[in-house]
């Protein structure tokens, strides 16, 4: 039997470390595959570096890594040919982004290969590369969008972890199938982990974090809100679509597929009170708030009675790559929302949809309730009376699974 650990950035640490040794004496005679994100915000260092922004340096991320190396007890030259590596890969007239981008995970999973072996235990470092491969070529992926739903775990898994008890690798990298090195949207290595544990058909996948699960509510805005001990799979994909961010949506499907539990664990805390994700059905109500938002307010006369207006309005979106969140339609207008961050490309998708359309863009924050049956629960109204105390309230959504009731609500910010 096989248990995967995954351990995110918060988590790399010298606490975190000595946590992986606890649950490797924890899991003995089991075999363990553990998934390391890269040490916290050196992937944003990584993007700031390539697209050379002056708020980092190399040396800031050396910083990082030889700081964590002399806290475990080691000396740093085992990672300076990887630095030079990819101080080198930086200066390329053509920069590889998803290359550039793995050496975070490929940094962490070094130090703690080499923590593990001062600590006299056996491992295996295994490319992230290997395990997780696209069914899809490069050009495929450009072309068609490709998303990390479309990557799975190579059978070779099963030769690693026949042949070692131990068996780390890199969450968040891959390879296509014509051999690019490739990378899962942000959170990956979640998805990674899943897409282990389901091929390995493991007893149980890990996500060890900084908090101790699933909140049904966000804890730093409504201070009463408490951790859902057991969410079954498709309200905890719900959640995670709509602003949760203890899980990558991504990695529930996996491990939903062979019925495989996730635990959320806190790398800082005793671990009383946990999430566990499983097939058990729950049906408590949750509210997720996902900030920083945009709504997209395009309307005309010309779409009553017509057709290919919204076949229209949504080629523009996918020709800016702006992601669509939630979409409502009437007879004459549409009203889309975003959380694309790069006002450039919301400008300038603005003003293609105003060459046909009147548009307006406000700022706004999406409000969600999650449970099961939400049209028909009877706790609903009073939040609807709540909220008309509320005058910017530009998109009532329900979902078609009625599971998500949402709000698009102003943040009193000024349109632009």
């Amino acid at each position: 039997m096989s248990v995967v650990l995954k351990f995110g950035g918060s988590s790399i640490t010298k606490d975190g470390f000595e946590t992986i040794l606890n649950e490797i004496e924890n899991n003995k005679g089991k075999k363990i595959v553990i998934v390391l994100s890269a040490v916290y915000n050196v992937t944003n260092i990584l993007i700031s570096l390539m697209e050379r922004k002056l708020n980092y340096t190399i040396q800031n991320l050396v910083d990082i890594h030889y700081k964590l190396i002399e806290e475990i007890g080691l000396k740093h030259s085992f990672i300076d040919s990887l630095i030079e590596e990819l101080n080198k890969d930086l200066y390329k007239e053509k920069v590889n982004k998803p290359k550039i981008l793995s050496y975070g995970e490929l940094l962490s999973t070094i130090i703690l290969y080499e923590y593990l072996k001062k600590n006299n235990i056996s491992s295996s470092l295994i490319d992230g590369t290997e395990l997780i491969r696209s069914s899809f070529s490069m050009k495929e992926i450009i072309d068609n969008s490709c998303k990390s739903q479309n990557f799975y775990c190579d059978d070779c898994i099963f030769n690693y972890v026949e042949k070692n008890e131990i068996v780390i690798t890199q969450g968040f990298i891959t390879k296509t199938k014509d051999n690019y090195i490739y990378t899962l949207t942000r959170g990956g290595s979640d998805t990674t982990a899943s897409l282990i544990a389901s091929k390995l058909n493991s007893e149980r996948l890990e996500i060890w974090t900084d908090v101790n699960g699933v909140f049904d509510a966000d804890p730093n805005v409504i201070k009463n809100s408490n951790i859902i001990n057991n969410l079954d799979y498709e309200l905890c994909q719900e959640m995670a679509g709509m602003g949760a961010k203890v899980l990558h949506p991504y990695c529930i499907r996996p491990c939903q597929m062979k019925n495989i539990p996730i635990y959320i664990k806190n790398t800082y805390d005793s671990n009383n009170n946990n999430t566990i994700i499983s097939s058990e059905y729950n049906n408590k109500l949750s509210l997720m708030l996902d900030r920083g938002n945009k709504v997209f307010n395009i309307t005309s006369l010309n779409m009553w009675n017509d057709y290919g207006f919204v076949a229209d309005i949504f080629l523009k979106f996918k020709n800016y790559s702006i992601d669509i969140n939630i979409i409502t339609t009437s007879q004459y207008s549409v009203l889309a929302t975003t959380k694309e961050e790069d006002e450039d490309k919301i400008m300038s998708l603005k003003e293609e949809l105003s060459r046909h359309y009147d548009v307006s863009l406000f700022n706004c924050d999406l409000i969600s309730i999650i449970g099961r049956d939400i049209i028909q629960n009877k706790k609903i109204p009073h939040l609807f009376e709540k909220l008309n105390n509320h005058d910017k309230i530009y998109i009532t959504h329900f979902s078609s699974n009625n599971m998500c009731l949402t709000f698009a609500i102003s943040n009193e910010i000024s349109a632009y």
